[in-house]
């Protein structure tokens, strides 16, 4: 959870204390960075998820500056990894790419550090497995020495993703236990999670894991589009159980798919806090039900 002003917004209040929330870079594909930052400085609450590429276009220092002078919340920084060559890297240079990334994030003041471990590839399933929690496991000592988290990327439901073999809440969950450090957890898609069993336990053992909620953010009104793949009241409902069980980590609005469907970072943002508004009517809604 990052640390930022009070909930001061009445788009965000429903959330003071639960889920703060964060717009991701990948939702703006116009904007340079000191424009996002400027829209941002409209809803002091929201935090930024920085990509790295945008990182280095802009330059690390000028960036870094440019949050702290700004008093931007820098949620995340995506993403390393590619441990199982699906992404084009060898494991070597994957670690290295991914020790470099966490000294970008402690630059920055990101808390988290999204890690895509890679597909399967070419490899068996096991082999692959051994390489992700590997890599993984080199980040580890380094993460620590810099108070950042590690946030391993789900892609459920999704069969043969390049970026995760983590394909369930359940196979994630038991790659985290096999790694076994309280500052690696995971970051997957809220809508999702609806899934999950009724059991407490379930709920609670989902929220001490998560790190970063993820909603893919798409144009067009509430009245006729499903947006984020998911009915406002099921989304609210899986935002109530996971507050209710002790999460504490971001809900971080993300570009759907491979594609920016905004160019400009007032327009995404509003469109963020309008799906906020629904989601807090519809939460409302759950609790009184």
């Amino acid at each position: 959870m990052f640390v930022g002003p009070l909930w001061l917004d009445s788009t965000t209040k429903f959330l003071a204390g639960d889920l703060p929330l964060a717009l991701h870079q990948s939702l703006v594909c116009g904007d340079d960075l000191p424009d996002q930052v400027a829209v941002l400085q409209t809803r002091p609450q929201w935090g930024l998820g920085v990509l790295r590429k945008r990182l280095w276009q802009f330059g690390l220092q000028r960036s870094a500056e440019l949050f702290h002078r700004r008093n931007i919340a820098v949620s995340s920084l995506s993403w390393a990894g590619g441990f199982t060559g699906s992404l084009g890297f060898r494991f070597y240079e994957a670690v290295d790419d991914a020790m470099n990334a966490l000294e970008e994030a402690d630059c920055i003041g990101a808390r988290t550090l999204v890690i895509a471990p890679g597909g399967q590839g070419t490899f068996t399933y096991r082999h692959a497995r051994r390489m992700a929690i590997d890599g993984v496991q080199r980040l580890i000592g380094p993460a620590a020495d810099r108070h950042i988290r590690l946030a391993v990327l789900v892609d459920m439901g999704v069969k043969s993703s390049p970026r995760s073999l983590l394909p369930s809440w359940d196979v994630a969950a038991e790659f985290l236990d096999d790694i076994g450090a309280p500052h690696v957890g995971l970051a997957a898609p809220l809508p999702t999670l609806k899934s999950l069993s009724s059991g407490s336990q379930s709920w609670k053992a989902c929220a001490a894991k998560l790190f970063i909620a993820t909603s893919p953010a798409e144009p067009g009104n509430s009245t006729t589009r499903q947006h984020l793949g998911n009915a406002p009241a099921e989304t609210a409902e899986v935002c109530a159980r996971l507050t209710t069980a002790g999460f504490r980590g971001t809900w971080e609005f993300v570009a759907p798919g491979c594609s920016a469907p905004w160019w400009n970072g007032r327009e995404a943002l509003l469109h963020c806090c309008s799906w906020v508004n629904t989601v807090s009517r519809q939460r409302g809604r759950v609790r009184a039900g």
